[in-house]
């Protein structure tokens, strides 16, 4: 039961910092900070869910995926482009979203997919 607390902890830190951290990256980078924010909390949170669990690692990835998707529609919807965006600026857009929800599946494909290759030879 300790272990499912601490990977409870671990995913939400995870989430926090790794937003954070991608914000940060984007605005010194000079990048909109939403979209790669949200790629960056999406990976980590789906990664660190998927290393932090002691069982079932591969249906915990994808419901943390699922889970993320749906918050992340109700966080980033709508969203409209940034002022630097002169010709688009404040027009609706669905780039945080996509962009968050293709973090989750990358880091779903990274994680999940060479695993069942492995359990397959082995």
């Amino acid at each position: 039961m300790e272990r499912w607390f601490t990977a409870f902890f671990a995913t939400l830190g995870g989430f926090f910092f790794c937003g954070l951290g991608g914000s940060l990256i984007a605005d010194l980078s000079g990048f909109w900070h939403l979209p790669v924010a949200g790629f960056f909390a999406a990976f980590g949170t789906v990664t660190l869910a998927y290393f932090s669990v002691p069982n079932y690692k591969d249906k915990i990835a994808y419901g943390i995926l699922l889970v993320g998707s749906m918050l992340a529609w109700l966080l980033l919807e709508p969203s409209n482009y940034p002022s630097s965006y002169e010709d688009k600026a404040y027009q609706p857009t669905h780039i945080p979203f996509l962009v968050t929800v293709i973090g989750g599946i990358v880091a779903l494909v990274l994680c999940v997919f060479p695993a069942s290759k492995r359990a397959k030879n082995a």
